[in-house]
């Protein structure tokens, strides 16, 4: 698989865990980023062009405040507003963007949670529990390569 995957997640023992886990599962060391704010979630994303973005809903906030070039860039793609970057909105952002883009949420919360049917409504691709196991995240790289590839299963 040729993807480049963003992890977005504030937990960093997390962010460790799903990088080791997707290299495990065939995806390069060098073809994964991540980070652990929504604001830095939105820089990223405009520098890497993920094809899959492994996605936290609670994230950080962006303040207006910020000065530094990452903050900028958020704020011009946000139109300028201090905004609450929560999965929800780091998702709608990025899809606006990038229509075919694979966002898969990993979440502790349940599917009836209104953040997660929120998320599954904004258009993300799939919903995985955490914790997170190696099985499941190679079923879902999976079932992105079969859809890339036409495969309806």
């Amino acid at each position: 698989m040729s993807a480049k995957v963003l992890i977005v997640e504030d937990a960093a023992s997390v962010r460790m865990t799903l990088e080791r886990m997707l290299e495990q599962a065939g995806i390069p060391k060098d073809r994964i980023s991540s980070v652990d704010s929504g604001e830095t979630a939105l820089k990223v994303f405009a520098e890497v062009s993920p094809t899959i973005v492994f996605l936290d809903i609670e994230l950080g906030t962006l303040s207006d405040a910020s000065t530094d070039s990452a903050a900028r860039k958020v704020r011009d793609i946000s139109g300028g507003a201090a905004a609450e970057w929560d999965g929800v909105k780091v998702a709608r952002r990025m899809l606006q963007t990038n229509p075919f883009l694979k966002i898969v949420v990993a979440t502790g919360l349940t599917r009836d949670h209104p953040k997660v049917r929120a998320m599954i409504q904004v258009g993300v691709f799939e919903v995985i529990e955490k914790p997170l196991r190696l099985a499941r995240i190679q079923q879902v790289l999976k079932l992105i390569e079969d859809e890339e590839q036409g495969i309806i299963p």
